[in-house]
């Protein structure tokens, strides 16, 4: 496994040159891949030029959020399906090699039985799309109860219940993110992890809670830094991995509001410190 420098997730931004300097700064080995900013840095470039310094820093990049609604009608999916290829194949030139999903928690129009088929069939579709240029999907839960507020047909938003779609979609190129203040709404552990296959997990997302497991009244913003708090115990969820050789990245999603006012040194500072110890 590997230290990621998620910057949407800490809420920094720059430019490549920056970025790279603040990743090697603090230890890191990768940084996530900002797709529509690459692409453009491409198109301006071209793809050598682009990626000419990230290549000489010999970093990696480690994630990319799926650009696709899979709840959306069919002729507005099939024309995301289409733009995510695009997006895959520039992931695939510079080797990044996981894509994150969010897996609904709720939603109005479909029933669970009818919603989970949906989601199987569609999940799989782009698994399938993605396996083609080596690149995972991974599929993160979302158990904040303020993510089903308003929604007419709860959906998924326990551990279970993934696992199960995890298993039904049944290939080898869809796995998990797991975010463990989520898993921990849910309330979930590391001996969770026990239940999985070596590869189910392609990323692993650490922070700390203010609330005991169970607890799915929380709000994103009370997330804090892995180790924080102690509720959430990051290295059992490490010491889990590392017997199942995860090789995959490790970042810290605390909430940005913690992180107002100070600079992007900072900031990375303390999420690097957060996660190696």
């Amino acid at each position: 496994m590997y230290k990621d420098l998620n910057i949407d997730y800490l809420g920094i931004s720059g430019r490549q040159n920056e970025l790279i300097e603040l990743t090697l700064s603090y230890g890191f080995k990768s940084f996530n891949l900002d797709v529509e900013q690459f692409a453009a840095q491409v198109e301006q470039e071209g793809l050598d030029s682009a990626r000419r310094l990230i290549d000489s820093a010999k970093l990696r990049l480690s994630t990319f959020p799926l650009a696709v609604d899979v709840e959306t009608n069919e002729p507005d999916y099939q024309e995301q399906l289409t733009a995510l290829q695009a997006a895959a194949d520039l992931a695939a030139a510079v080797d990044c090699g996981v894509c994150r999903a969010t897996v609904p928690a709720a939603g109005d129009v479909l029933a669970y039985q009818d919603h989970f088929e949906l989601c199987r069939r569609r999940y799989a579709e782009i698994g399938t799309l993605l396996a083609e240029r080596e690149i995972s999907l991974g599929l993160e839960l979302q158990a904040a109860r303020s993510h089903r507020a308003g929604r007419g047909y709860d959906f998924i938003h326990t551990v279970d219940a993934l696992l199960m779609l995890l298993k039904t979609i049944n290939l080898p190129s869809v796995g998990l993110v797991v975010d463990v203040w989520q898993w921990h709404l849910a309330g979930a552990g590391p001996d969770q992890l026990a239940l999985l296959d070596p590869g189910d997990v392609v990323a692993l997302e650490l922070a700390d809670a203010d609330s005991p497991a169970g607890d799915d009244s929380a709000a994103e913003s009370t997330r804090r830094l892995p180790g924080e708090v102690g509720q959430i115990d990051a290295a059992g969820y490490l010491r889990r991995l590392a017997e199942k050789d995860y090789r995959g990245p490790v970042t810290a999603k605390p909430a940005l509001q913690q992180f107002e006012g100070m600079s992007r040194d900072a900031i990375a500072k303390q999420a690097a410190a957060a996660i190696d110890t």
